[in-house]
Order: structure tokens, then sequence, then C-alpha cells
């Protein structure tokens, strides 16, 4: 099982809200797709075993194999929060298989900023680290001083965990004075339509 805003899920990952599940189904004897009421492919979410889901019309086997295929289904129904996701398919024997995984789905209002600068005071220059709950389009440094003049804007990074870095040098590349600096850290979401952000402030010394 992948998700089209998180390729690297693991086991208890979080996703966005939205997101589109890409389900990988294989099996020697091929996969039952006669439509017989019980042997199709099917979700379960949260144990409802009630309102199944059932993806058999939406499978596709790889081309040029009748073993293995995949299924997309988007996710845009799911609400916010943490989730069980079973998923049951029978092979062409009759032979019924259950997979299990556990989910999370984030809420636009879950979209959260954590900041660390370091070294700081600085005298060359300084790293902004930082890491999103979510998945994000940018991640904006700006720098400002203590009179609130925006001097320096760093880097536009889609990353959601990495750092930015100040070289202590202006929008026109002039070293800037010993003293006292205001910066912003921006993420900007990646929630299509949301317009989310999160945003971190600090003060950075420089002394050189």
């Amino acid at each position: 099982v992948g998700f089209s805003s998180n390729p690297d899920f693991q086991e208890g990952d979080f996703i966005k809200f939205g997101a589109t599940m890409i389900l990988e189904v294989s099996d020697s004897s091929g996969i039952n797709l006669t439509g017989e009421v019980g042997h199709g492919i099917s979700l379960i979410f949260d144990e409802d075993w009630e309102n199944q889901v059932d993806l058999t019309d939406s499978f596709e086997y790889d081309k040029d194999n009748y073993q293995r295929g995949s299924i997309s289904y988007g996710l845009s129904e799911i609400l916010p929060g943490e989730h069980l996701l079973k998923i049951k398919a029978w092979d062409n024997f009759n032979n019924s298989t259950l997979k299990s995984i556990n989910f999370g789905i984030l809420s636009v209002s879950d979209f959260k900023l954590d900041v660390l600068n370091y070294p700081n005071p600085f005298s060359d220059k300084t790293n902004f680290w930082y890491r999103t709950s979510g998945e994000i389009e940018r991640v904006e440094v700006k720098i400002y001083t203590m009179a609130g003049r925006l001097i320096r804007t760093i880097g536009s990074i889609s990353d959601s965990q990495g750092f930015l870095v100040w070289d202590r040098r202006d929008q026109d590349g002039d070293l800037v004075a010993n003293g006292v600096y205001i910066y912003k850290i921006v993420a900007f979401g990646d929630i299509e339509g949301s317009g989310k952000k999160a945003e971190a402030y600090g003060k950075v010394l420089v002394m050189h």
C-alpha cells in the first residue's frame, strides 16, 4: 500500500487529507475478479464490516502480467484522525488474504512547524532547521531588523524537513552589522486549495 502524498509510507504514518491510496495486489494464481458476492477486493475502514468498499471493478492488471495489478482509491471521504484499514482479496483458487494497516490523516488545522536556529549567536553563518507535520509547498526564511525592515529572504524549498542557511548578508549581498535581528520562517502547506501555512519567529544575534 502506498499514498500519493507519501511514497515512502511506513506503518502508522500520517498522510495529508484527500490523498490517493495506491493498492498493489499480487498472487501466483491470479486475482479473483469474478464479482461473486464476498469474493472481490474490498476495503474495511475501522472495523466497519457492514460498509465495506468493493474495489473489484477498479482493479487493473499490470501490462502482460496476470498475477499482479493495482487499484487507486481517493480518501477524500475519510475524516482526519487515526484509522485502521483492512484489505481483503481472493485468488483464483478461492483463497482469501486479509492485510491490516494503521495510518492517520492530517487535518488542515493540524499543520505545524518546529524550528531550531543554531549557532546563535553567530559570526559567519547560522542554520535554521525546521520540520513540518505534513507535506509542504515551500519554506522561506525572512530576516528583519529590530525596526521591522525586511533585509533578506532566504530560499524556497519543498522538503517537509531540512534547513536553510543565512550567510549574514542582506538582499544586496552586503554583510550586516553586529546586533540582534528577527527571523520569521513560513511553511506553506501542500493541501490543495487550503491556503494553510505555519509560522515561527525568533531572534538571532550577529557577533563578528
